[in-house]
């Protein structure tokens, strides 16, 4: 739709409404399953090379991938001398 110079002059020189602004709605917060309580997520960009190579133990050991990664990290951990994490 075209618009005519006039009346997007007329737009420009309207003034401003005097209402005041509504007041935000409050956002919900978000849903997060009862298994995941008390978990923060951990994130790493990695070679597509690692993704795989956790899929192959997942599928082997028909576990999550949440297992296999906390073990390696309390591995990393013990080997920092830092305290590992239980279950």
């Amino acid at each position: 739709m075209v618009k005519s110079a006039a009346t997007l002059q007329r737009a420009r020189e309207r003034k401003p409404s005097r209402r005041k602004p509504r007041a935000a709605a409050a956002l919900p917060q978000s849903y997060k399953a009862p298994s995941r309580k008390g978990m923060t997520p951990v994130t790493a960009y990695l070679s597509p090379n690692y993704q795989r190579g956790l899929r192959l133990i997942q599928a082997r050991n028909d576990g999550s991938l949440q297992d296999p990664i906390a073990e390696a990290l309390n591995e990393l951990f013990a080997r920092h001398d830092v305290p590992t994490v239980s279950k």
